[in-house]
């Protein structure tokens, strides 16, 4: 594979990048440009493997090749063809040299506490985290509707009545409630086949190269690891076999990122405000008000860049441990 011969009309550099960016990237590889936005590139092959192009106020994760900006790849669209030779990724005439340094690990494991103590101090950040996360979650994203979830039989109804909400965020919030209503029960009872039926329609609920559904799958990968109660009181299934169902098969439903992200969690690979947060929740208490007030700016910052998705997120965080909270330890 060579490189075009005549000179490079733009000459750039990237930053930075992640641990799977590095394994796709490190030989010469082929793909495309299956997606663009304003801020990303979405590069793909015929592997499905996934390429994130994305600017410096992005975080790091495991797909993430970090540029400066966006200037310079401006007439780079969809389906233009892309070669990665010799450390350089081509766009026709423009050249993006990788970086030099070691890729950022994102390697995360959720590894639910094991003693009594420590199982009580994540319960307590976890507790803490919601409180301010549902008080502060936007109306029409998916953290909003945890509140009524845990509580409103009708939750379907509920939602269809809500006018004030814009139309496109009650109908998405309408599916959501639909799904979620069926979705958790069938978690508790272990009931799989209804649980990949609506992980499968989870999946591609909502818009954008990076689906708010998709979004609320991965945080419950990470609720499910991290709250080992759960699984043990409810179903008693183990949390990987459940996870793997939840987050493998979902190529046609999904956008190419969005199923790449799942795989990618599944194989504790996260992003680097995820890292953050399992620190946050997993921390030994000191004090209690600086604990509170660090989670409550970790959550604030990311609700602020991205409301829809961080609630998304965060919500499918949460609900295994408050759903055990409200439904199976109640009993």
């Amino acid at each position: 594979m060579n490189p075009p011969k005549s000179n490079p009309v733009s000459n750039l550099h990237a930053h930075r990048w992640g641990n799977r960016a590095t394994m796709t990237l490190i030989h010469d590889w082929v793909g495309w440009v299956q997606q663009r936005t304003p801020n990303e590139l979405i590069l793909v092959d015929n592997d499905a493997n996934v390429i994130r192009v994305v600017t410096s106020d992005c975080d790091d994760g495991p797909l993430n090749l970090v540029v400066p900006d966006m200037r310079g790849l401006e007439g780079v669209n969809e389906g233009r063809y892309v070669m990665c030779v010799n450390r350089t990724l081509w766009f026709g005439k423009i050249a993006l040299q990788l970086p030099t340094a070691t890729a950022w690990d994102s390697t995360l494991f959720w590894q639910a506490p094991v003693s009594p103590t420590a199982m009580e101090h994540t319960a307590r950040h976890l507790a803490l985290l919601a409180d301010w996360v549902l008080s502060r979650a936007p109306e029409g994203t998916l953290a909003a509707l945890v509140p009524d979830l845990l509580t409103d039989s009708h939750l379907t109804a509920t939602v269809v009545n809500r006018t004030d909400l814009p139309l496109a965020s009650r109908l998405l919030l309408v599916q959501a409630a639909e799904i979620l209503s069926y979705f958790m029960p069938a978690l508790t009872d272990g009931d799989m086949s209804v649980v990949e039926q609506g992980a499968t329609q989870l999946a591609g609920l909502g818009e954008g190269t990076f689906p708010a559904g998709t979004a609320f799958l991965i945080g419950m990968v990470a609720g499910l690891r991290l709250w080992a109660p759960f699984l043990d009181d409810g179903s008693g299934l183990l949390p990987e076999g459940v996870i793997h169902r939840l987050t493998r098969g979902h190529a046609h439903h999904t956008t190419f990122l969005g199923d790449a992200l799942l795989r990618a969690a599944d194989d504790y690979a996260w992003e680097a405000r995820w890292h953050t947060l399992h620190a946050a929740l997993t921390a030994a208490p000191h004090y209690s008000d600086e604990q509170r007030n660090y989670l409550r700016m970790l959550t604030t910052a990311w609700l602020d860049y991205n409301p829809n998705l961080a609630s998304a997120s965060l919500a499918g965080l949460l609900l295994p441990f408050l759903w055990h909270q409200h439904h199976i330890r109640a009993v």
